[in-house]
């Protein structure tokens, strides 16, 4: 079946908004968890992040499935574009435009010998590839 592949749209979230969104999110752990043993390392990141430290790991850490990719932004995954297509193996590719993923399709084809096939949603006939990158013309996918 091949690995997964991962569709994200690219978020404006502010580092003021991503800090208030993990602050509420840890304060909820602390107030939920029953790990008392975890308790002392969420303090100590939450305060440290309350100080303004911690910037990239705060975009890294968000409560959705997101990824921040420096130099780009925070990115967050889009349910309704998941698997679109799969590759065998897991390539560190990353594909930032429609182009750059019909060229990866395209070499990984050639390179490995093999045919992706590529997901259509139900009753349509443009595949999910193209809508996906309609809808997000700054997105990014990638596999794992």
């Amino acid at each position: 079946m091949g690995c997964h592949t991962w569709a994200a749209y690219k978020s404006n979230r502010t580092i003021d908004e991503a800090r208030r969104i993990w602050i509420k999110h840890q304060k909820e752990k602390l107030e939920n968890d029953s790990y008392i043993d975890y308790f002392p390392v969420l303090e100590r990141q939450l305060n440290m992040v309350e100080k303004g430290l911690c910037n990239v790991a705060v975009f890294r850490n968000q409560p959705e499935h997101s990824y921040y990719i420096p130099n780009k932004g925070l990115y967050i995954i889009c349910d309704d574009f998941h698997d679109m297509f799969r590759v065998c193996g897991y390539p560190d590719d990353e594909c930032f435009s429609l182009q750059e993923t019909l060229d990866f399709i395209s070499n990984y084809e050639k390179e490995n010998n093999c045919k992706i096939e590529i997901f259509h949603l139900d009753g349509h006939e443009k595949n999910t590839l193209e809508e996906f990158w309609e809808k997000y013309p700054d997105g990014y996918i990638h596999f794992g």
